[in-house]
C-alpha cells in the first residue's frame, strides 16, 4: 500500500480553516495517509484539534521557521519511505486531486516533484510558474508584485492547451509540493538557514538538478494566498534577509545556470 505523509507548519493558524484543508485525508482510500503538523506558536487549540483527529502534533518552544518545521516532520518519517505532500495550511485539495497527483508523480521514475495548478477563490490562475529570478526580477516582484519574465512563462504554458502537465518549469512556488522520498534522501530537505520565504526556490533548484519536476496544469486547486510580507515590517525584514541569503548562496552575477535554465525552458515553446 502506498504511504503519504501530509506535512503542515502552523503559526497561529485558523483551526477551522485547517480542518477544512484536511478534509480530504479521511476520504482517501488505498493509500495510508498520516498528517504531521509542526506548531511554531504553541497553540493549545491546535493541539486539541490534532489529538481529536489523531494527527501527529509537535510543538516548538520558539518559532523556528517554515522550512525547519517541515524538516522536523520529514526527519520523523523518512525511514518509512512515504510520499510527501508539503502543504500550506490554506490549500484546498480534494481526495481525487491527491490521488491524481500521486499517480502522475509515480508514473515515471525520473519524476521527483509535482505541483498542481493553484487558483484564487475567484477561479483566476496564480502565477506559481516562474523564472529563476535575477535580483532585478526578485525586487520587482517583492516591491511591486510584478515579474514580466514569469508572466511570459505562464503565458507560454497556457498556450499549450492539449498538455495536461508541463515538465521542468524553472521554478514552481512551494505552496503544494508532492515529493518522492528518494528525492529527499538524495538532495536533502529545506536549507535550515532560511527562516521564512525563498526556501522553496532554493529547494526546488536543488531538486530540479537531479530530477524532473512536474506542473500539473490540468488540475485546479484553490489557494487562499496572504502576502504577509507587505503587511508587517518584521516579516518584510525576514523576507529581505532570505533574499540576501539566497543570493549569497547561489550568486548574483555568477549564477550562470539561471539564464541557461530559463532559456532552455522557453525554447520548448518555439
Amino acid at each position: 500500500m502506498k504511504k503519504l505523509v501530509v506535512s503542515l507548519v502552523s503559526y497561529n493558524s485558523n483551526i477551522l480553516e485547517i480542518s477544512k484543508v484536511l478534509t480530504f485525508v479521511k476520504k482517501i482510500k488505498n493509500i495510508k495517509v498520516k498528517v504531521y503538523i509542526f506548531d511554531n506558536a504553541n497553540q493549545k487549540s491546535l493541539f486539541k484539534f490534532c489529538k481529536k483527529n489523531k494527527y501527529n502534533y509537535f510543538e516548538s518552544k520558539e518559532n523556528v521557521g517554515f522550512g525547519n518545521g517541515h524538516n522536523y516532520n520529514i526527519r520523523r518519517t523518512i525511514k518509512d519511505n512515504p510520499l510527501y505532500l508539503i502543504l500550506n495550511p490554506d490549500i484546498y485539495l480534494k481526495a481525487n486531486d491527491v490521488i491524481s497527483c500521486i499517480n502522475l508523480l509515480i508514473k515515471k521514475r525520473k519524476f521527483g516533484l509535482l505541483s498542481p495548478k493553484l487558483v484564487n477563490t475567484d477561479g483566476t490562475t496564480q502565477l506559481i510558474c516562474r523564472s529563476i529570478p535575477s535580483i532585478f526580477n526578485f525586487f520587482s516582484r517583492f516591491f511591486f508584485n510584478h515579474d514580466n519574465f514569469s508572466i511570459k512563462i505562464h503565458q507560454k504554458i497556457d498556450t499549450f492547451k492539449k498538455k495536461k502537465y508541463i515538465t521542468n518549469v524553472p521554478f514552481i512556488h512551494g505552496a503544494c509540493y508532492f515529493i518522492k522520498p528518494e528525492v529527499i534522501k538524495k538532495v536533502g530537505s529545506y536549507d535550515d538557514n532560511f527562516f521564512l520565504y525563498v526556501e522553496d526556490l532554493d529547494w526546488y533548484r536543488r531538486i530540479s538538478e537531479k530530477f524532473d519536476t512536474v506542473y500539473f496544469k490540468s488540475l485546479n486547486v484553490t489557494h487562499v494566498h496572504n502576502r504577509s510580507s507587505h503587511k508587517s515590517l518584521k516579516i518584510f525584514i525576514i523576507h529581505l534577509k532570505s533574499i540576501l541569503y539566497y543570493y549569497s548562496k547561489w550568486g548574483i552575477i555568477f549564477d550562470k545556470k539561471r539564464k541557461l535554465i530559463n532559456k532552455k525552458f522557453l525554447k520548448k515553446f518555439n
